[in-house]
C-alpha cells in the first residue's frame, strides 16, 4: 500500500512536471509569435501620395502660400530617389480630386503595402459650431460664402477615408495649421514613446514584425494653431526639419521609422506631434524605408516586390472617353480643333510625356482603338482652324529639334452644343453662368477660350479681383472676352480701373476700360 502511494505520487508529480513545460512554452504574454527567421519574409511595396496647395480661390481667408508644392516635390523626389517609393504628386487639387485620387488607393494598395501620404497647404479648426479641423484645398470658398464648409475636406473625413485603405501601413504627415486637430487623440501624444519591446531583435527581425501590424501614424506640424509658410523658395520651417531627417538619418541607421522622424523634428518652436488613429495596434510603427548600409541593401532585396506599373487616380479608372482634361487632370470645356502632339500606348509613358511638355497648355484625352487604351496628348484648343494653324505653325518654327512637335497636326474633334460655351453669355472662371448688372473692367478679347481662362484663374490668385468670361461673335469669330469684377456704381469701377492700369506692367490690363451691362 506505501509502495503504490509512493507511484502515484511520483507519477502526478511527474505529470505536473511536463505540465509546467507545455504550459511555458505555450504562454508568450497570451500571444505565440513564428521567429522571422522561420516565417515566409512579408514583401511589401512603397507608395507615396504627396500633396502641395499653393494657389487658393477663397480670397481673402485663404490667401496664396509660397512653399507647399516646392515641399511636397522635394519631399516626393528623395522618396523616390532615396528610398524606392512609387510617387505621385498632386498640386494644387481641388477638394474633389483630392478625395478621388484617395479612394482610387483602394483599387491600388494591398495589406502587405506601406503608403507614406504628405500634405502640405492651408488648414481650419473650428471649435464652436464643427468642433472639427478642416484642410483648405484650392476651390475651397471663403468661410462667409460657405458656412456649412461644403468645400472644405473636414479631418474626420480623411481620418476615417485613409483608416480604411487595405495597406496595414500608413503614415500621414501634415504641414498644415491646426493640423494638431486631426483626431481627439492627437492631443495627448507629445512624445515619442519607445516600448524596448523589440530591441533586442535584429534590423530584419524587428522591420518583419512592424510590417504585420495595422500601422495608422500621423505626424504633424504643430497643435491647434497656425504654422509657418516660410519665405519663398525656402521651404517651410517643418518641412525644411523633415527634408533634413531623411537625408541625414541615412547615414545613421539601418530602418528608418515613423518615430525616428518625428525624434529628428520633435525640437522645433512649433512643437510636432506624433499621434495614432484608426485601427493602430499597439506597438506598431511605420517603416518608412531600409537605409544604403550593408545590412539595409540585404534587406532591400528581402523586401522589395518585382517593379510594375501603377496606374493613379487619373488612370484609366477615372478618365471618361470624350471628355477633355488639362494637366492636372481636371475637366475642361471641349474645343474643336487641338493641336495633336502624341499618342501613348500607357499611362506612364503619358506621365512622362507631361512632365516634358508642362511648360506647354497641356490637354489630355483617352480613346479606345482595337479594344486598346491610349491617352492622346493635346495642345491649346480653339475654336478657329486657321488660327490654330498658325499657332501650330509658330510651335514649328520654335522647336525644330523636337520630332513629337515637328510631327503634331490639327486635330479636329466632334463636340456636342452641351459642352461649348453660349454666346453672350457671363461665366465665371470656373465656367458657372452668372449675371451681370452695371459696370464692369474689360481687360481683353482672345479667340483662344484656354488662354482666357488660364489668365482669368492667374490674376484672381493674385487677388486682383473676380474674374468674369463671355463668349461674343465678331465677323464670324468666336472670341472671349474677360471681365473684371462688378460694380453697381460707375464711380467705383473708374476707381478700380484706374488703379489697376496704374499699378502693373501687364499689357492686357493696360488697355483695361469700362463694359456696362
Amino acid at each position: 500500500m506505501l509502495l503504490r502511494k509512493r507511484l502515484m505520487k511520483k507519477l502526478v508529480l511527474t505529470i505536473l512536471f511536463y505540465l509546467c513545460i507545455l504550459i511555458t512554452n505555450a504562454q508568450t504574454r497570451g500571444l505565440y509569435l513564428t521567429s522571422a527567421n522561420n516565417s515566409e519574409p512579408i514583401v511589401s511595396r512603397k507608395f507615396a501620395l504627396v500633396v502641395g496647395g499653393d494657389i487658393y480661390d477663397g480670397k481673402p481667408s485663404w490667401v496664396n502660400l509660397n512653399n507647399p508644392i516646392y515641399d511636397a516635390e522635394t519631399i516626393g523626389e528623395i522618396l523616390k530617389q532615396d528610398f524606392d517609393y512609387d510617387v505621385q504628386i498632386l498640386r494644387n487639387p481641388t477638394s474633389n480630386s483630392l478625395l478621388q485620387t484617395l479612394i482610387s488607393y483602394h483599387s491600388i494598395l494591398r495589406p502587405s503595402d506601406r503608403l507614406f501620404l504628405f500634405i502640405a497647404g492651408h488648414g481650419d479648426f473650428d471649435d464652436k459650431i464643427f468642433d472639427d479641423g478642416f484642410l483648405v484645398t484650392k476651390d475651397s470658398k471663403p468661410i462667409s460664402q460657405d458656412p456649412n464648409r461644403k468645400t472644405y475636406i473636414s479631418y474626420t473625413t480623411l481620418n476615417n477615408l485613409i483608416n480604411k485603405l487595405p495597406a496595414k501601413q500608413i503614415f500621414l504627415c501634415m504641414d498644415v495649421c491646426f493640423s494638431g486637430a486631426f483626431n481627439s487623440q492627437l492631443k495627448q501624444y507629445r512624445s515619442s514613446k519607445s516600448t524596448g519591446m523589440y530591441s533586442s531583435l535584429s534590423a530584419e527581425e524587428y522591420v518583419q514584425k512592424k510590417l504585420k501590424l495595422t500601422t495608422r501614424t500621423v505626424l504633424t506640424s504643430g497643435g491647434i494653431e497656425p504654422v509657418l509658410d516660410g519665405i519663398k523658395g525656402s521651404h517651410s520651417p517643418f518641412a525644411y526639419k523633415l527634408i533634413e531627417g531623411l537625408r541625414v538619418m541615412q547615414d545613421q541607421k539601418t530602418v528608418i521609422t515613423g518615430n525616428d522622424l518625428y525624434n529628428y523634428v520633435a525640437m522645433m518652436e512649433s512643437q510636432p506631434i506624433i499621434g495614432y488613429f484608426g485601427n493602430n495596434a499597439p506597438a506598431a510603427d511605420y517603416v518608412l524605408g531600409i537605409t544604403n548600409s550593408s545590412k539595409g541593401k540585404v534587406l532591400q532585396q528581402q523586401l522589395t516586390p518585382p517593379k510594375e506599373t501603377i496606374l493613379h487616380n487619373s488612370s484609366t479608372s477615372l478618365l471618361k472617353e470624350g471628355v477633355i482634361y488639362d494637366k492636372y487632370f481636371e475637366e475642361v470645356i471641349v474645343q474643336k480643333y487641338y493641336i495633336q502632339l502624341l499618342s501613348e500606348p500607357s499611362f506612364q509613358e503619358l506621365k512622362e510625356s507631361i512632365e516634358k511638355y508642362n511648360q506647354f497648355d497641356i490637354k489630355i484625352s483617352q480613346i479606345t482603338i482595337n479594344n486598346k487604351l491610349w491617352y492622346r496628348l493635346y495642345l491649346g484648343g480653339f475654336n478657329d482652324k486657321a488660327y490654330a494653324q498658325k499657332q501650330l505653325l509658330a510651335l514649328k518654327e520654335q522647336h525644330l529639334s523636337d520630332k513629337n512637335i515637328q510631327a503634331a497636326f490639327i486635330k479636329e474633334l466632334k463636340i456636342s452644343p452641351s459642352s461649348s460655351l453660349n454666346y453672350n453669355t457671363i461665366y465665371t472662371s470656373n465656367l458657372t453662368t452668372v449675371t451681370l448688372k452695371g459696370y464692369s473692367i474689360q481687360v481683353f478679347s482672345d479667340p483662344l477660350l484656354s488662354f482666357t481662362l488660364t489668365k482669368a484663374k492667374e490674376y484672381q490668385s493674385t487677388g486682383e479681383g473676380k474674374t468674369y468670361i463671355e463668349k461674343v461673335l465678331v465677323n464670324g469669330k468666336d472670341y472671349y472676352r474677360l471681365y473684371f469684377n462688378n460694380f453697381s456704381d460707375k464711380n467705383a469701377a473708374i476707381k478700380f480701373k484706374n488703379q489697376l492700369v496704374e499699378n502693373t506692367s501687364d499689357v492686357n490690363l493696360k488697355g483695361a476700360f469700362i463694359k456696362t451691362f
